[in-house]
């Protein structure tokens, strides 16, 4: 098997420099222009809600915050996983979808604004973040707001002891999808890679014999040239006699 030659391939490469950067070009502005004419733009609007178990949302534990166990802590963070399986319940979503009417420009169902909602924690906080992604940049603020404005209504039905609270509410959506850039980066590059595997296939599978030391790499001998007869030179050729 041939051993490749990095320096030869990046010589081949060099010369058919501007294909590869026709190639970047025209997949790059296929990229740019099929995340600005086709897909479908979407935003992410975010509101937060603390969650507790017990009383350390009181205000007698809000003035004096030692007198919170640690117990209650840690049992708001076992929890935190349970309130958010709960609020995400389609009665949940029934609730919202009444209080948002009149206020979105588009109509959601319950089973809709549940596959746009999402809630997410960690592990070193009782902040649960209320996560709303839509094609209507104004849908997801109201949408966002509406179910952090119901969670702890809606929690105390299920959990007495439970305490929760808004601490933000959503102002502004940004766009999550697509990301134009990194599609019309990633798009440019493989069309940048694909055309020099191309190049270099052909250029490999191309057997014709191109200088003497191309011979003479095959372990053959030179045993003659032939003359190139169509130099020019000051609009004439080269004369043999």
């Amino acid at each position: 098997m041939e051993e490749i030659n990095i320096v030869e391939v990046f010589q081949l490469l060099l010369k058919r420099l501007w294909i590869l950067i026709l190639a970047f070009v025209f997949c790059a502005a296929i990229g740019f222009g099929y995340c600005k004419l086709i897909l479908t733009p979407k935003y992410t609007a975010n509101a937060r809600v603390v969650i507790t178990t017990g009383g350390i949302l009181s205000n007698e534990n809000i003035e004096d915050p030692t007198k919170i166990t640690q117990q209650d802590v840690a049992t708001s963070f076992a929890m935190l996983e349970t309130y958010a399986i709960t609020l995400d319940m389609l009665d949940m979503y029934y609730i919202v979808a009444d209080e948002i009417q009149g206020q979105v420009a588009e109509k959601y169902s319950a089973g809709k604004l549940k596959n746009i909602t999402s809630y997410k924690y960690s592990e070193s906080s009782l902040v649960l973040s209320v996560v709303v992604t839509c094609t209507n940049q104004k849908d997801a603020v109201v949408i966002a707001n509406s179910v952090a404005k119901q969670s702890p209504k809606y929690l105390q039905q299920f959990f007495p002891t439970t305490s929760a609270i808004v601490v933000e509410y959503s102002e502004n959506s940004s766009k999550s999808y697509p990301n134009t850039f990194l599609t019309t980066l990633v798009a440019g590059v493989l069309g940048f890679a694909v055309v020099a595997i191309i190049i270099y296939i052909i250029a490999i599978t191309d057997k014709t014999i191109k200088s003497e030391e191309h011979l003479t790499s095959l372990g053959l001998s030179v045993i003659g040239v032939v003359p190139d007869f169509t130099v020019v030179e000051k609009g004439g050729y080269y004369r043999h006699d």
